[in-house]
């Protein structure tokens, strides 16, 4: 029997705001595709692979590069923001076009899960148990921070399922055993929401960051299934 779970993300700010901020991103790059990423405009960046003696290129006269076996040091020497192409490459070949976007933010820690990655996860999964994974799934996913192990696709996907609503797909977070979602909704009309309209077979939890919006309002749905379900 699937436990389904609620969490209200209004009980989890507490324990959320105490980690603080903190400039890590965790980017998932497909070969051959090109992957966006924040980078500090006057600090320096630091990007971490797991590709052993990576390589990395660019044309741009504006990014000065240093690699240090996986990690790789990005310093941005320009005075605007535009945006930056910078070429990973592996020994067996493989081929990842980042486009860093430098911006007034602090130092960034860029790091780089690759979809076979997802060992990590499990072994966060396990420790945790399912309730409290599960819990900690949507923290990561409301903060942006991915649990251990955890890959991340960018998407932009219409799930829409009301006339009243619209709803786009616009991340998912794999795991070895959960998948988190989060959609972006945005009402047509004044709507009020519950959890348990978006119970379907497979989810073991669902948490809206608001109940009620106005028209043209949007809010975040977050998701967490079970993998195969």
């Amino acid at each position: 029997m699937i436990m389904v779970y609620r969490f209200s993300l209004a009980l989890l700010f507490m324990s959320i705001i105490a980690t603080g901020a903190n400039a890590i991103q965790v980017v998932t790059p497909i070969e051959g595709d090109t992957t966006y990423a924040d980078i500090s405009a006057k600090e320096l960046n630091v990007i971490k692979t797991n590709i052993s003696n990576v390589k990395a290129l660019s044309s741009s006269t504006r990014l000065d590069i240093k690699v240090d076996n996986k990690i790789i040091f990005v310093k941005y020497t320009g005075t605007g923001n535009e945006p930056q192409e910078l070429i990973l490459t592996s020994s067996s070949g493989e081929v990842y076009p980042l486009v860093l976007v430098p911006k007034g933010i602090p130092a960034e820690t860029i790091v780089l899960r690759m979809r076979e990655d997802t060992g990590e996860a499990l072994k966060w999964e396990m420790a945790l148990g399912q309730v409290k994974a599960v819990k900690e799934l949507i923290k990561g996913m409301y903060t942006d921070m991915p649990p251990r192990g955890f890959l991340v696709e960018k998407l932009n996907e219409d799930r829409t399922e009301w006339k009243e609503l619209s709803k786009i797909l616009i991340k998912r977070y794999n795991g070895a055993m959960l998948t988190g979602e989060v959609y972006l909704m945005k009402a047509n009309t004044p709507v009020v929401l519950d959890e348990q309209e978006f119970h379907k077979k497979g989810i073991l939890a669902v948490s809206l960051e608001k109940y009620e919006l106005a028209p043209e309002e949007t809010a975040r749905l977050y998701t967490v299934t079970l993998k195969g379900n």
